[in-house]
């Protein structure tokens, strides 16, 4: 599998136009006075959106997109499973228990869902294999590791899962679209730890109170930094995503 593989059919994992109405607005609507983001009205928006959209609203190309993403994700975990660093998560995962536990990608084994998230990302996204979104960079795949956790904590159906994944690429895609991270120094993973918290929160039931919450914490509370893939590269450049869904 090449790099980018899919990055010319991910701006059509989208949600039918209809879904926006009220809901994601535009780019231009997302700017409050002085042009400068308007961040209550913008986490609103993002919160409605992400409790209100339905399987139903996936037309037949999304649904079979996201299976392709998926299918994708996993055969990159399968080729990331003897890596180093999902060794490592692993055996730090192994020494976690939880009372709602999920299983690690590869593994009959169990630990707490926010570790799970990590072991599974890092196992994914070691080789480097993954989706790229075009015109933009970064991998929105990198959300699967911690929607897969989540929906096996909570015990969803393959339904739940795939609107997850779609909303998850749909959070992510249209922000990268509006707001260029890398530009301003910081990396991938805040517009992942943003997907991947709309998306797990529609899996746990989130309100509309809880998921604008969950969104708000996650945008001041982990913005890793572009250095993170400067110089001489650690371990960490592959895991930086995986830190970003943990903290979802």
């Amino acid at each position: 599998m090449k790099r980018g593989r899919y990055s010319a059919s991910l701006r059509r994992v989208q949600l039918p136009a209809k879904c926006y109405r009220g809901l994601v607005p535009p780019a231009s609507r997302l700017l409050g006075r002085h042009g400068r983001i308007a961040i209550d009205s913008t986490i609103q928006h993002l919160a409605s959106f992400a409790i209100e959209v339905t399987y139903d609203d996936l037309s037949a190309e999304v649904v079979h997109q996201v299976k392709r993403v998926l299918a994708d994700t996993m055969a990159c975990a399968a080729g990331g499973y003897q890596g180093a660093p999902a060794m490592l998560a692993r055996q730090l995962a192994a020494t976690t228990s939880s009372t709602t536990p999920a299983r690690m990608l590869g593994t009959v084994g169990a630990t707490a869902p926010d570790m799970a998230a990590f072991v599974n990302t890092v196992t994914a996204r070691y080789i480097d294999c993954n989706d790229t979104y075009a015109g933009i960079g970064g991998h929105p795949s990198d959300m699967i590791g911690a929607i897969l956790a989540v929906a096996d904590s909570t015990k969803a159906s393959g339904r739940d899962v795939v609107l997850a994944i779609a909303l998850g690429y749909e959070v992510y895609c249209r922000l990268a679209d509006v707001v260029s991270v890398g530009q301003r120094g910081f990396d991938q993973g805040a517009l992942c730890i943003l997907g991947s918290t709309a998306a797990c929160g529609r899996l746990m039931g989130l309100t509309p109170d809880q998921m604008g919450n969950a969104l708000a914490m996650a945008a001041v509370s982990y913005l890793p930094l572009g250095v993170i893939r400067s110089g001489e590269l650690s371990m960490w450049k592959g895991c930086a995503t995986a830190g970003a869904n943990s903290a979802a």
